[in-house]
């Protein structure tokens, strides 16, 4: 029979190993699916940004994020998928991008920021 020693040992030990990431399937699917995630609410942003209107920014492909992206694709010469593919993320990016600048050269036009 084991002493108290060893089993307090054997548990600290299952303990830390606990506390170590897995790299099994299970791990990748819920790593992936993070990604997806993350990546769905930056488009959301995005699109907020644009005026148009995925609904909340949840990370959620809904139905109101389709119509969005949708929008998107039509208004920048896509395919009409409303996917969020590679192609529409990079143009998402690219006018989001377009747009802060356009407001930034705006504000400092007219006078605006900080003094």
């Amino acid at each position: 029979m084991p002493n108290a020693s060893s089993s307090a040992t054997g548990n600290q030990k299952r303990a830390l190993n606990k506390g170590q990431p897995s790299l099994g399937p299970k791990k990748w699917t819920e790593t992936r699916v993070a990604t997806q995630t993350l990546t769905v609410r930056e488009a959301q942003i995005y699109l907020t940004y644009l005026g148009l209107h995925p609904g909340p920014v949840d990370g959620s492909m809904g139905r109101l994020t389709r119509s969005a992206i949708s929008q998107f694709q039509a208004q920048s010469g896509l395919g009409e998928t409303g996917n969020l593919d590679d192609a529409t993320q990079k143009k998402l990016r690219g006018a989001a991008g377009q747009a802060t600048e356009s407001l930034q050269t705006t504000g400092a036009a007219a006078g605006g920021g900080d003094n």
